[in-house]
């Protein structure tokens, strides 16, 4: 049986994603196709590993930031993954208008990403992580992004291939932090 893994170190409460309501509605436009099949090939190798924000109006819990991530644990489970019920953190707000203001907090940057930065060019893997993460601002222009593979679990050659650190697409081989 495939089945997200679910990281939950602080023992923090839980709940099933199917009982973790949306409320930010249209403040962000629908997640992309491709950026979701990034955040999906995330979850099937990394698992859930960040607790989601959750504002408690009464009995309902209401999503503050993991949005996205519950759009992409619904079409996994669809596909046929299990989904065990998920860490989440309780963010304190006397109001729906208090918890809207705290969402748009957590959305804030207050600093822009460069993309000129060396951060990522000094890295090894740097082609492999623009290619699994949705950083819009970030291109580096001399790396070739090559097409995004999907990874499941019974695809046993893209994994096998995938845990020798090779795209099973396009040949791509990088290295792992444990390998550096």
């Amino acid at each position: 049986m495939k089945q997200i893994k679910v990281h939950n170190p602080g023992n923090l409460p839980v709940r099933p994603y199917q009982e973790l309501h949306d409320f930010q509605d249209d403040f962000k436009h629908e997640i992309e196709p491709e950026a979701l099949k990034k955040l999906k090939n995330s979850l099937v190798r990394h698992g859930v590993f960040v607790p989601k924000f959750v504002w408690l109006d009464g009995e309902k819990a209401c999503i503050i930031d993991g949005h996205q991530t519950r759009k992409a644990l619904e079409s996994l489970e669809a596909e046929g993954y299990t989904i065990p019920p998920i860490p989440y953190v309780e963010i304190q707000a006397e109001s729906r208008a208090d918890a809207a203001e705290k969402l748009l907090q957590i959305n804030s940057r207050y600093a822009k990403i460069n993309p000129e930065s060396d951060f990522l060019r000094d890295l090894e893997n740097a082609k492999e992580l623009l290619v699994r993460i949705e950083i819009p601002e970030i291109r580096l222009e001399s790396i070739e992004i090559p097409e995004i593979p999907t990874i499941t679990e019974d695809d046993s050659e893209s994994k096998s291939m995938c845990e020798q650190n090779e795209c099973p697409k396009c040949g791509f081989k990088w290295k792992t932090n444990e390998q550096i």
